[in-house]
């Protein structure tokens, strides 16, 4: 029997799996998270029972295993798996305003959707918004967007010369909800915590 043991789940794959889920199937991050781990898991099981002997094998017994696993997986129709049906998550359109920040130490006012873990560091996507230009570096955003029911976002807001103001929210039935200082780091560790799928978001919002 063949077997092997993986050494650490693939964070970034798995955040882009389940994000994948998220606007595919309609599901929440939590659910989709829930469910790529469920395979994560099941995939390291299962090389562990199969495949512990690997690194024994010659690099031309490894080719061959390789050709012969892209083989069946090429000869297993497409729908042997079907997705399961999930119930659509609600997607909503949002007001924001940043009101008007000192850009000249902490930088412009924007706000961004959490999208996963990148090197360590929460995986952020910028959300384009107008910009509105005043005197000595003041800078206004301000504007509409779509967000699904559980997305969590953070912003930067107000704030003077000597002061940052940034928060994490999460879309709880078509608003806004505030629920961190993003400038925290235990707080900024409990949203990667949820990314992960270690804590859940009742857990992350309380």
């Amino acid at each position: 029997m063949l077997t092997v043991t993986t050494s650490a789940y693939n964070l970034s794959q798995i955040m882009n799996d389940a994000w994948a889920l998220v606007r595919q199937a309609g599901q929440t991050l939590s659910e989709a998270l829930r469910a790529v781990w469920a395979q994560a898991k099941a995939a390291v099981k299962k090389l562990n029972i199969d495949l512990s002997k690997i690194s024994e094998l010659s690099v031309t017994d490894l080719l061959s295993l390789r050709k012969a696993i892209d083989a069946e997986i090429g000869s297993r129709p497409a729908s042997e798996d079907p997705a399961p049906e999930v119930p659509n998550t609600p997607t909503y359109t949002l007001s924001w305003d940043s009101g008007v920040c000192d850009t000249r130490k902490h930088g412009k006012p924007y706000i961004a959707r959490i999208v996963g873990i990148a090197d360590n560091k929460l995986d952020r996507e910028f959300i384009g918004l107008p910009m509105s230009y005043g005197k000595k570096g003041a800078v206004q955003v301000a504007g509409t967007f779509t967000a699904k029911e559980g997305e969590i976002l953070e912003a930067r807001e107000g704030g003077s010369w000597k002061n940052e103001y940034r928060y994490f929210y999460v879309v709880r039935n078509g608003e806004l909800i505030n629920f961190a200082d993003a400038t925290e780091a235990s707080k900024k560790m409990d949203v990667m915590k949820y990314m992960m799928g270690a804590i859940s978001l009742e857990e992350l919002t309380k």
